[in-house]
């Protein structure tokens, strides 16, 4: 992939309007991987210019079907200008207080999942320990019947 990404990179290189980029998440980029939740490698982000929030590219990873998406990121001419019309009418009270308000939702299913998580976690932590006492109470008795089987001949 990392061919495909480069021959991507040079193809898009000097458009004013998007940018491709990779970032080592092993090195000093990590703490801007976390704040993003790149947890596995690779993985693409796609950002809409002055926008915090990411999307995650879930589609082929070879140079055809990358320069594709790259070629449909971008206002979607109608619908963004009505949407960003509607937005600007706003008082700047009221859509930070949007912004707020969705971002807070945002946070608040993240906190959950992750609460979910850790309760799983606990849960198969604790589900493991009769599992390993029974195989550890077995285990003798298993090697003494295959010890006690004929070998074929």
């Amino acid at each position: 992939m990392k061919h495909d990404w480069d021959r991507l990179a040079t193809a898009f290189e000097g458009d004013p309007k998007l940018l491709i980029a990779d970032i080592d998440c092993t090195a000093a980029g990590k703490p801007l991987c976390g704040r993003f939740n790149v947890n596995g490698f690779p993985t693409i982000k796609t950002f809409t210019a002055g926008d915090a929030m990411s999307e995650t590219y879930n589609g082929g990873r070879d140079f055809l079907s990358l320069k594709r998406h790259a070629e449909s990121l971008g206002p979607k001419a109608e619908a963004r200008s009505q949407e960003l019309a509607n937005y600007a009418a706003m008082s700047p009270e009221r859509r930070q207080g949007l912004i707020n308000k969705l971002e807070s939702a945002l946070k608040k299913e993240f906190k959950r999942h992750f609460e979910l998580e850790k309760m799983w976690q606990k849960k198969s932590a604790e589900e493991i320990k009769p599992l390993e006492a029974l195989k550890k109470k077995l285990k003798h008795q298993i090697k003494v019947l295959q010890m006690a089987t004929p070998k074929a001949s």
